[in-house]
């Protein structure tokens, strides 16, 4: 099996040289006579048509037709290989010109079936396109640009068989993680297109909008969830340093209304956590802060992931979807570094970048430093919230991360204030044991207990490894200053 599901060296440099485009927007392979099967074009229709049943039955139909096994319409089926086969139906399935003719039907049919209210129905789009993209065989190239952006988004799916259909399907047709990248770098725009509809919430049909409040509520939030792990999937494996990937990257998260923070910022749990993947997905992406969607000239866009990441994430009530925010901002920290803190502080510096301009430059250090602190002060009061309220109900899941988002703050960050009555590590401890003070109760012994527990994780860490962290200019001095430090500490935690 070939690049676009076919033998030999042909590649996509076949689409754009090799067919014809009709006004209609339909595209077919240069002397190609094949016109479109009628009993495919049957089963085009039923598959449309508003009945499940209906549809699933057609989308059956067309996979059989194609594959050459039984169906409503295989004593009709003329349009054979030529060289049987002595197994199976094999020498009944259409030929590739057959199915290639029919796949600017087919896009158009895919790209609603891709979004269709029932899980059945997408599983049954998912295997036809399966069939018709691997029936087409070379015919397929010149029909890419316009399935892959349904058939990407199909690999995504918030169903489990849906999506394993869908990215098998991709891999048996692309079998190389370098001819993937290749097929998303070359149709980057088109893919994250359908992106950026769907989290504008473009309607495409009438259809969208059919049932009652509840279901277009649910539709709205699963599509919207649907294209932001498109985003992310499209973040993981498309080539980021290619100019054509970051140019459309960079388009759809400007597209997105209000951004990753008000996909963030959703009062539904299902986009929170997509957009969480997608944020990672983006901030994690090969070259993303070199000269990529990220790079040096775009510190608006860095700040807004970094909040994403540290504040937002932080700031997760849902007990389901507290581990994709934990894993973003734990990866963002991982990959970023302590220039997560300066991202974070560049969110203050944009919005006072008009008044600052005047500055002289020792102010303007100045004003970088108290960001700089005021972005971990920031993090660190929504950690605080947050387990001072149990986790919000589900402190089970939530508290083991309390250590390891610890361990990722700046050497010192939590030293340098302890001698305050609010210091950093403090607050944080007191927060921790106000948290358990809350859950200590019969019917919330299992999140008191892990309270508990990350109230000394964090005082053991603050005993080994913060007090070690202090700036001293002798030996003698800094381990003063260690034993100053564990002794306030125990202090605060015991008495």
């Amino acid at each position: 099996m070939g690049f676009g599901g076919y033998s030999g060296s042909t590649n996509l440099a076949e689409e754009g040289s090799t067919h014809v485009n009709h006004p209609d927007g339909t595209s077919f392979v240069s002397g190609d006579t094949h016109t479109l099967d009628p009993r495919i074009a049957a089963c085009l229709s039923h598959a449309t048509r508003p009945n499940q049943s209906t549809k699933r039955r057609a989308l059956r139909d067309v996979v059989a037709l194609i594959e050459g096994r039984a169906s409503s319409y295989a004593s009709s089926v003329t349009d054979v290989r030529e060289s049987p086969t002595d197994e199976g139906f094999d020498h009944l399935a259409c030929s590739p010109e057959t199915v290639a003719a029919a796949l600017p039907q087919w896009h158009r049919a895919f790209a609603r079936l891709a979004d269709d209210d029932h899980a059945e129905t997408r599983l049954a789009a998912a295997r036809a396109n399966a069939a018709f993209c691997a029936g087409a065989g070379r015919g397929l190239a010149a029909h890419l640009k316009r399935v892959a952006p349904a058939w990407f988004a199909a690999a995504h799916d918030e169903d489990a068989a849906v999506a394993a259909a869908a990215s098998e399907s991709f891999a048996r047709v692309f079998p190389t993680d370098e001819k993937r990248r290749a097929v998303l770098t070359r149709y980057a725009g088109e893919v994250l297109r359908r992106v950026e509809e769907k989290l504008a919430g473009s309607e495409s049909d009438a259809a969208t909008n059919s049932g009652s409040s509840e279901e277009r509520r649910e539709r709205s939030e699963r599509t919207r969830a649907a294209a932001l792990r498109a985003l992310a999937g499209f973040a993981r494996a498309a080539d980021a340093r290619s100019d054509a990937v970051v140019d459309a990257l960079t388009q759809t998260l400007e597209a997105i209304p209000g951004g990753l923070r008000a996909c963030a910022a959703s009062p539904s749990a299902k986009v929170r956590r997509a957009a969480y993947g997608a944020a990672l997905a983006v901030a994690t992406a090969d070259g993303a802060y070199g000269d990529g969607v990220l790079g040096t000239r775009e510190p608006e866009r860095r700040a807004e992931l970094a909040a994403v990441a540290l504040l937002d994430a932080t700031e997760e009530r849902d007990g389901s979807s507290l581990g994709e925010a934990r894993e973003l901002t734990l990866g963002f920290l991982k990959c970023r570094g302590d220039d997560a803190w300066r991202d974070l502080s560049d969110l203050a510096k944009t919005l006072s970048a008009t008044t600052n301009d005047a500055a002289d430059s020792d102010s303007r250090r100045g004003d970088e430093r108290d960001r700089y602190d005021a972005s971990i002060d920031a993090f660190l009061g929504t950690l605080e919230r947050h387990v001072s309220s149990g986790c919000h109900g589900a402190a089970e899941a939530s508290a083991p991360s309390v250590l390891p988002l610890l361990a990722a703050l700046p050497r010192g960050a939590l030293f340098r204030d302890f001698s305050l009555k609010k210091g950093r590590l403090r607050r944080l401890l007191a927060s921790l044991w106000e948290g358990y003070a809350l859950c200590n109760v019969p019917s919330r012994s299992a999140d008191a207990a892990a309270l508990l527990r990350a109230f000394r994780e964090a005082t053991l860490y603050g005993a080994i490894v913060v007090a070690e962290e202090g700036e001293s200019e002798s030996e003698s001095e800094r381990a003063a200053n260690a034993e100053a430090f564990r002794a306030e500490l125990f202090r605060d935690a015991f008495l």
